[in-house]
């Protein structure tokens, strides 16, 4: 990353928001970096993560045998908490994402997420 071979030195230990990080990615996040690099011959970046996302949450809700508009408005903002790539974890009653973003610092030359 750019930042970090130019900047990097003064960053150490600084805190930063993302919204997804390929190379921080674990678990489900990490098979969805493996088969997407494979496919498109790069790393996906958070818009990708995002859509998955989102088709992953109208997913489930028509899965669920939600398939009007209304099923479905209704349903979204029950999704606190769900499991996503990005840093949303689903959506709240107000229609916004659970979480805004996720917290990580820089170590070396390495982000490692805050936990």
């Amino acid at each position: 990353m750019r930042l970090v071979r130019t900047a990097g030195r003064y960053l150490r230990g600084a805190i930063f928001g993302t919204l997804f990080s390929a190379a921080l990615a674990e678990g489900e996040a990490r098979s969805f970096v493996d088969a997407y690099t494979a496919r498109f011959g790069a790393a996906p970046d958070a818009f990708a993560a995002y859509a998955h996302d989102a088709f992953m949450l109208i997913r489930r809700g028509v899965l669920g045998g939600r398939i009007t508009r209304t099923d479905m408005t209704s349903y979204l903002p029950t999704t606190t908490g769900a499991s996503t790539l990005g840093a949303s974890g689903g959506l709240g009653t107000t229609r916004h994402p659970s979480r805004a973003l996720r917290l990580v610092t820089l170590s070396g030359e390495t982000f490692t997420p805050i936990r």
